[in-house]
């Protein structure tokens, strides 16, 4: 998923029964993008839209209910087996590094009250190791 549409999701899943607008003003994107980030999330079945009864003009946005299901399901994907895919490589160091530099892209990006962390993440942090392989995201 591209970021851009990624935080479109997010502002919906914080913010459920949003309006387009309503999202248009916390993300910051153009209200057409937002309408089309919509459309294309409800198509893949991760949003629903309704009418606002108070003001039929209005969309209101919300998460389908098994959302919330399905984004735990992917935390919990082995972050090394996503990034050596997604780096074409089999070497641990350089998956490490990666790794690292992600990490610390969060720590000065994401607030740290928006932030959540996989399972798989904080077993790498305390020096856990996971069998290699696993479930790709």
């Amino acid at each position: 998923m591209p970021p851009a549409l990624a935080l479109v999701l997010g502002d919906v899943l914080m913010h459920p029964d949003s309006s387009i607008s309503e999202i248009t003003a916390r993300t910051g994107y153009p209200q057409g993008y937002v309408s089309k980030s919509v459309n294309r999330l409800r198509e893949w079945g991760v949003v629903e839209t309704a009418t606002d009864p108070a003001d039929g003009r209005r969309t209101l946005v919300r998460a389908t209910r098994t959302v919330p299901t399905r984004i735990e399901e992917r935390a919990k994907a082995p972050v090394d087996a996503v990034l050596a895919g997604a780096l074409d490589t089999a070497d641990s160091q350089v998956v490490a590094e990666v790794r690292a530099a992600l990490e610390l892209l969060v720590d000065r990006l994401v607030p740290k009250g928006a932030r959540t962390r996989s399972p798989a993440l904080h077993a790498d942090r305390a020096g856990v190791r996971r069998p290699s392989g696993g479930s790709s995201a």
